[in-house]
């Protein structure tokens, strides 16, 4: 498989660190006509990666995961910004919260579901969905 390829699978799927290795590759001399071994070979810089992340010049993480707690559990949307999930919170709580935190690197987690009966993937819910924000539910410890 290319590194074209295996970026554009990196890029639909939400993989941003693979992605955005192969992007400052390809900004540093790597072709992306090679293949994983030549990225493999490569002597990335990993804390430009991260800075890439940030700043998301591929627009890869769009919708973010964000939690606010309330009491003993903690309320999960997933949005575009901070300021749809307070709106969704404002919805659902009747009030906005003080603090809402980009939780995004949690979006690989799995949460059982009381009323499904079945587990589900963050990023399943966010891949399955087609409007945001969209309010996952309240998690307790």
């Amino acid at each position: 498989m290319t590194l074209n390829r295996l970026l554009n699978d990196a890029i639909q799927w939400g993989e941003p660190k693979l992605a955005y290795a192969i992007y400052w590759a390809s900004q540093n001399g790597v072709g992306l006509d090679g293949n994983l071994e030549t990225l493999k070979n490569a002597e990335i810089d990993f804390k430009a990666v991260d800075e890439l992340i940030k700043a998301d010049p591929l627009g890869i993480n769009k919708i973010k995961l964000y939690s606010c707690k309330s009491g003993q559990a903690f309320h999960l949307i997933l949005a575009e910004s901070e300021s749809d999930a307070k709106g969704e919170l404002l919805m659902r709580l009747g009030t906005i919260p003080n603090r809402v935190h980009d939780v995004s690197h949690g979006m690989d987690q799995i949460l059982w579901d009381d009323v499904k009966a079945k587990s589900e993937w963050i990023r399943g819910i966010k891949d399955s969905s087609f409007e945001f924000p969209v309010y996952i539910g309240m998690v307790t410890k």
